[in-house]
Parts: C-alpha cells; structure tokens; sequence
C-alpha cells in the first residue's frame, strides 16, 4: 500500500509539475506575444505622430520644401530606436516616407501630397463680367464679382457652388445649379422652371437682399434672406427670413490678393515665328505660333517650358501635346485661339498655363478640346463656344460659356504664377508604404 501510495504521489507531482510548465510556458508565450504587440503599436504609433508632425510643419512652412528632399534621420530621445524620413518629389507630387525600427521590428508608412494654390480655388472667377447660357455646363465652382446682374438661363447647368459677391441673381428658363448659391450684396429672381439643388443634396441658400420665386422654380434646401422671401414656386427646406446676422464665405479678393504676373526678366522677347516642332525645357519667345493642322510638342520632362509669345494660335484639327509632368508655362501678350478641332493634350499629367496682365483675348471655339489648361489674365477676356471641351480653371475679366460648352475644373493645381498667391496642401495618399 505504501508503495502503491508513493507511486500515486510521484504521478501526482510529475503531473503538477508538467502542468506548471505548460502553464509557465503558456504564460511566457503569451508575455511574448503581449511585449511583441506592444512594440508593434509604438513602432506604428511613433511612425504615424511623426508623419503627422513632420507633414503639418512642412504645411506651415511650404518654402521649405525643396531643401528638404532627400534622406534624414529624425531624433527621438523617448524612442529606443531608429526613425528615418524620406521627402521624394515626382511631377507635382511630394512623398514624405517615414521608416521606424524598434527591436527588429519595423513599420513605413508614406504621405503622398501636393500643394493646392488658391489662385485656381475655383473652376471660373469673372471679376466684371459672366455669360452663361444655351446648355452649356461647368463642373466645379464659380466666383462672380461684376456689378451687373448675373442673368442664368437657357438650360445652363452648374454642377458646384455659386458666389455672387456685389449684383442680383437671377435664374430661368430652366437653368440649374446642384450646389450652394451665395448672393452676398443683393437679391435672388427664380422662375421658368429653374432649380437649385437636388432632393438627394438639398442646398443651402443665403441671399443678402429678398428672394422671388414665380413661375414654377424649384429650390431644394434652405433659404436664409436678409429681406422678404416670396414663394411662388416650390421650397423644399426651411425659409428664415429678414435676417440681419447671415454669414456669408469670404473668397480670395481678386486681383488685390493676386497681382497680375509680371513678365520675368529672363524671357527672350518675342521675335520670328516658331519654326520647329519641339519645344524642350528652358525659356523661349516668339512673336507668333502657329500650329495649323501639325502638332507642336512639349517636352517638360527635364524641367519646366517658358514661353513668352505675342500670338498663339492652333486650328484645322492642331495639336499640342505636353509631354512629362512639369509645366508649360505660357505669357500672352495680345491673343490665344484654339478652334476646328484644336487640342491641348498633356497625357502625362503635366500643366498648362496661361498668364497675363494686359487686356489679351483667348477663345476656345468649334469642338476643340483643352485639358489641363490654367489661366491667370485678370485683364482678358476668355470666350468658350460651339461645343469646346474644357478642363481647368480661369480667373479674367470677363468669361463666356455659350453653345454646348462643357467645362471641368479638375482637383488640383500645383505651381504658383503670381508671387501674392497663398498655398495648401491636400493629401493623395496615407498609410502603409
């Protein structure tokens, strides 16, 4: 019995103690994983903040760009550990990449950004005069500064918001706007089927002066109007009338906060007229260009095109093809003409420019198409017709979309072309590398 009983207590002890080594084991494993999680989260952690930290300070600081692409280590004393940062730049993309190493373990996350330039903040800026009209459509936002009211009608469609910062609005005919409308220092007319907004986004409407709808409009949302509001028409949201306290955006104060670009004084004058096919990076100028049924070609890969010239005209189904992701930057100093089936074609993604201070006129007519084109010409009259196709921005004197003119503002501008201009940055990418 005794020995049967001693048998029984060394497999009881051999049993406690393989289940105090399991356990031990379990727990050391489970220690591990715990201490192996929680360097995890610091490496990732501690990747993120100085992302985050470095990105808002180059945000703060956006001349400081340049001279910090490359490699650089970061100096953490609260962290055992590596960090490095990599600031890269392609076209007009940044790519700020932070690295952190802790232990072996490793975590990259990226940044990819661009600078956003307030200058090209909106799709259309008509600081005297805008005439929209016969099914012609802009997708993105329109800025109106002239005195006159701006008369809306003929099936024209804004697909974006609407500032009128000194005249009345008025909308018919069927014209239509899907986003907020703004009517800062006057009143707002609605009739003829007209419409603002869309039962699935409703908009917001803030007018300084009365609003008057007859005739069968429709507003889809809320109206706020420092005076009477008359309702012949049908309003979807709430009307909050005579109010004295409306809060109204307060864009960019063109040109004041964007003085017309001057000429820089390394551009060759305009003299002769284009003669070969290519133009490569550098400056050059020409008194004239012509490009009558060719194709003129734009090679920015290596650097930035200048170009200053007196004239520049494309038409009989001509061609501009900017190839690479710099910029063709162009100063106008009487007339551009894009018209029968013209193309500015940048299929690489590069930008295209156009900028002046004298009282130039560009046109865009009869089907051509233009991609990526920005201009800058506070003294210029730009005139769209017969079904041109257009993506990009314009700030002039006086701009003219008629006749089937479509017209997108694409989402990002990436230079500056006037020295006043204040600068954004918006995030493309964000996460793991």
């Amino acid at each position: 019995m005794k020995g049967s009983a001693l048998v029984i207590t060394l497999m009881t002890m051999i049993l406690m103690t393989s289940i105090l080594l399991v356990t031990l084991s379990v727990y050391e494993k489970v220690e591990r994983d715990y201490i192996t999680e929680l360097k995890k989260i610091m490496v990732f952690n501690v990747t993120r903040s100085t992302l985050e930290t470095v990105y808002e300070y180059l945000k703060a600081n956006p001349d400081k760009l340049q001279s910090y692409l490359g490699e650089f280590q970061a100096e953490l004393k609260e962290f055992p550990g590596t960090v490095k940062l990599v600031l890269s730049k392609e076209g007009d993309e940044y790519k700020l990449t932070c690295t952190s190493v802790l232990d072996g373990f490793t975590d990259t996350q990226a940044i990819v950004f661009r600078k956003r330039s307030a200058l090209f903040s909106y799709a259309v800026v008509a600081l005297e005069k805008l005439n929209l009209s016969n099914n012609a459509k802009i997708h993105g936002n329109v800025l109106y500064r002239g005195e006159d009211d701006l008369s809306v009608s003929n099936n024209f469609v804004l697909e974006g918001n609407l500032i009128v910062e000194k005249a009345g609005l008025v909308l018919s005919e069927n014209a239509t706007i899907t986003g907020n409308v703004e009517v800062q220092n006057s009143n707002l007319t609605m009739s003829n089927n007209s419409c603002i907004g869309s039962p699935d986004k409703p908009s917001i409407v803030k007018v300084k002066g009365n609003v008057a709808l007859n005739n069968n409009p429709i507003l889809y949302g809320d109206v706020y109007a420092g005076g009477n509001v008359e309702n012949s028409g049908t309003i979807s949201g709430q009307i909050f009338a005579n109010q004295d306290d409306i809060t109204f955006s307060n864009p960019p104060d063109f040109p004041q906060d964007f003085p017309p670009p001057e000429i820089p004084d390394d551009l060759p004058p305009p003299s002769g007229k284009l003669e070969d096919r290519t133009l490569t990076s550098g400056t050059h100028g020409y008194s004239a260009v012509n490009v009558q049924g060719g194709k003129l070609t734009v090679n920015t890969s290596n650097g930035d095109v200048i170009l200053r010239v007196g004239g520049l005209y494309v038409d009989n189904n001509g061609i501009i093809e900017v190839r690479g992701k710099g910029n063709f930057v162009i100063y106008v100093d009487q007339e551009v003409t894009f018209s029968n089936n013209a193309e500015l074609k940048t299929p690489d993604g590069g930008k295209v420019f156009i900028v002046s201070d004298k009282n130039v006129d560009i046109s865009f007519s009869n089907n051509s198409s233009i991609e990526n084109l920005y201009i800058y010409a506070p003294r210029a009259k730009v005139n769209f017709s017969n079904n041109a196709r257009f993506t990009g921005s314009v700030v002039a004197r006086d701009v003219t979309l008629p006749n089937n003119v479509v017209f997108v503002e694409p989402q990002s501008v990436p230079i500056e072309v006037s020295e006043g201009s204040s600068t954004d940055f918006e995030i493309i990418k964000w996460g793991k590398d």
